[in-house]
Formats: C-alpha cells, sequence, structure tokens
C-alpha cells in the first residue's frame, strides 16, 4: 500500500469482499476490507467509464465508489441501531442527541437525552431555563460546556429565528457552540438536506476505504464525492454505526505516557461544577474544602474558577470570594 500516489501510477481501490458476493446484506463480522493495487481496476462498461477524480487525490472509479455505497447501506438496513432521535422529524431533539453524543459514547446518551427533554421538552423551555437547571439536568454526560453552548443556540434560536432551528447550513453553523460537524448533521438528519457529516467514526470508514489514514480536509472531500444522491441521512448514520460496530480500530500507543485524568484541568473543572450543583453557592474556601481530594491546589482552583467564569459556566464575586452557578 503506498502513502503517496503519482498521477501515472495511481492506484484504484476496490471493494473486495470475501464471502459476500451476492445481494444478500453482509454479517457484520464477515466484511471486508478495501485493498488498493495498481492492476486492480474495476469493470468497464461499454460506455467507457473514466475515473473520478479530485485533484488527483483519490483516483476512484464510479463502480468502485458505487459498490461502496452498496455494500455500506446493505449493511446498515439490517444492521443498524435502533435510536429514540432517529426517525424523529423534531430539529431540536436531533440537536440535543447531536451535542450529547460529541464525546460521549452512546449508551450513556440515550438516558440522559431522554431525561434532558422530559425536563426540556422544546426548544423555548431550553432557552427560557436557567444556567444552572440545564447544568443540573447535564450532570454525568461530562464536558459541561456543551450543556451551555446547547442553551445558548437555543436562545438564540428564539431571538434570531422566530422559536425555530434554521434549516440551513450556514445559519445552525452561526448558532452559538454549533460546528461544522453538529450543522451538518441536524441538516442532514432533521431537514434532510443532501450535505456530509464527519466525525471520527465516518473518517475510519473513508480511511480504509482509500487505504491510508486521510486528514481531516481529505476525510470532508471524500465524504462529499461518495455520498448517495437522495440518501444522505441514511449514507451519514449508516457510515457512522459501520465505523462504530465494525471498523473500531484498536487505539494507537503513544510514545509519551497518557496524562493521569485526574490531574487534568478538564477534570478538576468538572469536580467543581458538580459540588456547585449540589450546593448552588459556596465561598470559595469552603468549595475547596467540598472538593474530595487529596491533591486539590487551591491556586489552581482558583484559576479554574476565574475560567469558568469568563466562560459564563459559574459566576465568581471576587469582593465575598464566593462562587456559585448562574442564575
Amino acid at each position: 500500500m503506498r502513502d503517496s500516489l503519482s498521477s501515472n501510477d495511481s492506484p484504484v481501490c476496490v471493494l473486495i469482499r470475501a464471502s459476500q458476493v451476492g445481494s444478500r446484506p453482509p454479517r457484520a463480522d464477515t466484511l471486508s476490507s478495501i485493498t488498493c493495487s495498481p492492476s486492480a481496476k474495476p469493470p468497464r462498461t461499454t460506455s467507457e467509464q473514466n475515473p473520478t477524480v479530485d485533484d488527483h487525490a483519490f483516483p476512484l472509479y464510479d463502480d468502485a465508489i458505487a459498490q461502496f455505497q452498496h455494500h455500506i447501506l446493505s449493511w446498515y438496513d439490517t444492521f443498524k441501531r435502533d435510536l429514540p432521535w432517529r426517525g424523529d422529524p423534531d430539529p431540536y431533539h436531533i440537536l440535543v442527541s447531536e451535542v450529547m453524543l460529541q464525546q460521549t459514547q452512546v449508551d450513556r446518551v440515550v438516558p440522559k437525552y431522554l431525561s434532558f427533554l422530559e425536563r426540556f421538552p422544546t426548544l423555548k423551555d431550553l432557552a427560557e431555563a436557567s444556567t444552572a437547571d440545564v447544568l443540573r439536568q447535564w450532570q454525568g454526560l461530562g464536558y459541561n460546556r456543551r450543556a451551555l453552548n446547547l442553551k445558548r443556540a437555543a436562545e438564540a434560536a428564539m431571538r434570531e429565528h422566530g422559536g425555530q432551528l434554521p434549516g440551513t447550513v450556514d445559519q445552525l453553523e452561526a448558532l452559538p457552540g454549533i460546528g461544522k460537524y453538529t450543522a451538518r448533521a441536524v441538516a442532514s438528519f432533521a431537514f434532510g438536506l443532501q450535505v456530509p457529516v464527519v466525525d471520527t467514526n465516518v473518517k475510519r470508514v473513508l480511511s480504509d476505504f482509500v487505504g491510508r489514514d486521510l486528514t481531516d480536509r481529505e476525510t470532508w472531500r471524500l465524504a462529499e464525492r461518495v455520498l448517495p444522491e437522495g440518501r444522505a441521512a441514511d449514507w451519514n448514520q449508516a457510515l457512522m454505526d459501520y465505523g462504530a460496530l465494525v471498523k473500531r480500530a484498536t487505539p494507537r500507543r503513544s510514545a509519551r505516557p497518557a496524562e493521569p485524568f485526574a490531574s487534568t484541568n478538564r477534570f478538576w473543572r468538572g469536580r467543581i461544577v458538580e459540588v456547585l450543583v449540589k450546593n448552588h453557592s459556596l465561598p470559595l474556601p469552603e468549595l475547596l474544602e467540598a472538593l474530595p481530594y487529596p491533591n486539590r491546589d487551591e491556586e489552581r482552583v482558583r484559576g479554574l474558577v476565574l475560567a469558568l467564569h469568563e466562560e459564563g459556566m459559574v459566576e465568581y464575586d471576587v469582593g465575598r470570594d464566593e462562587v456559585g452557578l448562574p442564575s
């Protein structure tokens, strides 16, 4: 397998399947990999197909792409996961699920998704809720900033879009805290737009398809090229499920030892918010005492409180040396 491709000797990637040549959907444990070979060209039709080329980065033939699409969608039609937000047309519900799924496993998200929507059933309910209530409901998911961004996005939608989430990628991406991935996920799953969605699972599958690790930019370019017409939502979900359930690779070992989680700022930020969820507000010395960890560092905690205050996650009264959740 080559890492760099020249225009004169460009391998064509072909989907190779060991035992699933027929039309029957493939089993999850028999899906084979993609191989590239300079001589492995797919059969030509009488109309003399030309390879689809994007700056010579991915010299793939149209029928290799069509075969790839067929097998991924066939697998998905049989093995897709039954998740509460799938098939739900409410854009708000889709937004909540997508924000929760960022950096959190599906099995942890499902119960929190259901309880969150029970507490805040509409975009309006979320926009009008206090930040403290939203953070309390978010507990257990981690990355509390996501909850704050979700509330801010709801407030902006109420203020700027008549109480509805906007239906274009550009408008969605302009909402506070909504990035490239989330905007396209909501556009695809809630509004049916023909746009690709790329997460780590999709990147893994597409890298397998071309036979090398792709950069983020290359992944987005290739995702646009292989998007089946008329089935964008199914295709995006299929790639995610396939990457999560079948193509999950063993994590590569880093030469540098990982930092213990309990020594990271993320760990201590989460513990600070947890204490405030239970107590609402505390003098900072009492907050320090409430952190049940022997290695707590007052200078570090004070610095993190100030950072959380700047982000709007907490409110810090300098004069009283007191910190609490926003009202």
